[in-house]
């Protein structure tokens, strides 16, 4: 980044511009160029986003009222819309961001002590199972793999009490909408029109 004709490097250190080769200083230029059309364009999927999601929000409200029909204060807010023809259609919905609290740790060991006990280490193919279960990607679990071992036919009571454990530490921390906008095409299949803003 430029300074009053200086440069500042990496290490925060200010060197004259007389020191910086003519490549440098073109790069420069265009990796500016470039982040600052991706901070507005950036905005401009952000606003997009907010604005679709308030119009949309009161065709919905709309809907309801013009129907003489009282929505649910439970409900979570999915739904779709389509234009009279339905060639574009509209989706919004509602996801709960689950996540585990401390108990899951508990049940992790619950689990450990099973395996040591039950298997002495001979069923490699459940303790991998397990092991994969809890292998965290950042810091977080993966929560199917986790979900996963539900559906295994085990009724010990040590594994009783450890996927009780685990259903006991699930936590919704929040919700994240999302909005998708798609056109049919001449087969009748909708395709979305990727603007990837989930994250926005």
């Amino acid at each position: 980044m430029k300074k009053d004709k200086k440069w500042i490097d990496h290490k925060g250190q200010e060197v004259p511009a007389k020191y910086v080769d003519n490549y440098t200083k073109s790069k420069e230029k265009v990796i500016e160029k470039i982040f600052a059309e991706a901070e507005k364009l950036n905005k401009l999927l952000y606003n997009f986003k907010m604005g679709s999601f308030i119009q949309c929000d009161q065709l919905y409200e709309q809907m309801f009222a013009i129907n003489n029909v009282e929505k649910r204060q439970d409900a979570k807010g999915n739904y779709t819309l389509y234009t009279f023809d339905k060639s574009i259609k509209i989706e919004v919905s509602v996801q709960d961001i689950i996540d585990f609290d401390d108990r899951i740790q508990l049940a992790q060991e619950k689990i450990n002590q099973f395996l040591e006990m039950k298997t002495a280490g001979a069923d490699q193919d459940l303790s991998l199972l397990v092991n994969n279960a809890f292998k965290t990607t950042k810091g977080r679990l993966d929560k199917a793999r986790v979900f996963s071992l539900f559906s295994l036919n085990i009724t010990h009571p040590i594994w009783s009490e450890a996927i009780e454990l685990i259903k006991k530490s699930i936590t919704t921390n929040s919700t994240r909408r999302y909005i998708s906008v798609s056109k049919r095409d001449e087969m009748g299949k909708y395709n979305i029109i990727n603007l990837n803003i989930s994250s926005i």
